[in-house]
């Protein structure tokens, strides 16, 4: 007779997967805001709040690949099924920005569900 084993890691996996995400989403932000800050500080010739505005643009959809990459990576199991709540989160976060912050919120929260969309595709298209 065989007995049913379970890895005693797995429910500390599942409750790491948002953490991980949000660390991954947090660590994203912080390396291409400033990378971005850099680069458009000397493209642009405005005030400081377009190149900040602009910056957390350019980090968006890395924002939103890294949360849907992190929570898949995290899951012991059913990956896939992650990756898509995972990128339902970012489209409600996306939405949430693009209905409260103005134009900018606007174009940094298309900009996040456009990259969780790209990295669902590349994870979907990985396991199959």
């Amino acid at each position: 007779m065989t007995a049913l084993y379970v890895n005693p890691l797995t429910p500390l996996r599942w409750a790491a997967v948002i953490p991980a995400a949000m660390l991954a989403t947090v660590a994203a932000q912080v390396a291409f805001t400033f990378l971005g800050g850099l680069t458009l500080a000397s493209l642009f010739t405005s005030g400081p709040d377009s190149i900040i505005w602009a910056s957390k643009a350019v980090a968006s959809p890395f924002m939103g690949a890294a949360f849907v990459a992190a929570a898949t990576w995290a899951a012991p199991s059913r990956r896939r099924t992650v990756a898509v709540v995972a990128t339902i989160l970012v489209v409600c976060w996306g939405l949430a920005l693009a209905v409260g912050a103005g134009a900018w919120g606007l174009a940094i929260g298309a900009l996040g569900v456009v990259g969780a969309l790209a990295a669902l595709a590349i994870i979907r298209q990985a396991a199959a």
